[in-house]
């Protein structure tokens, strides 16, 4: 089941560089470029971001709490330049919180497969 969901997850990714080079070629319009443009920025400075856990200085708390705060800003900042919301208290505060929710979630699901690595390891090194 394991190897089905990360082939899944393989297989996403993969169609969705097809879909984001395809359109790119077959539709060539502003708001497409500026769509893929904007999503691939939010690629960049979440995948990015991460290398902020392997900074010594940084608590894992902080770390995190830096890389929310960091990507959550990039997806404001590039919600604003496309439009992809009203800028009202309300839709700013929603769009925040939903978010950060899914970054959380995602943040959760590394640290509970890097806790199991981690236990794996340990075994191993038990055994021997």
């Amino acid at each position: 089941m394991k190897d089905f969901i990360r082939r899944s997850f393989q297989g996403i990714c993969l169609s969705m560089l097809i879909f984001a080079v395809m359109g790119a070629i077959y539709s060539p319009s502003p708001v497409y470029l500026k769509l893929l443009i904007s999503w691939s920025l939010i690629g960049c400075v979440c995948g990015g971001g991460s290398l902020l856990y392997q900074v010594d200085t940084l608590s894992p708390i902080l770390a995190g709490a830096c890389h929310l705060t960091l990507s959550l800003l990039t997806f404001l900042g590039l919600a604003a330049w496309n439009q992809w919301f009203p800028l009202t208290w309300g839709i700013i505060l929603s769009a925040s919180l939903q978010f950060s929710f899914i970054f959380i979630l995602i943040a959760l699901a590394y640290y509970l497969y890097y806790k199991k690595q981690i236990k794996a390891i340990n075994r191993k090194l038990k055994q021997e």
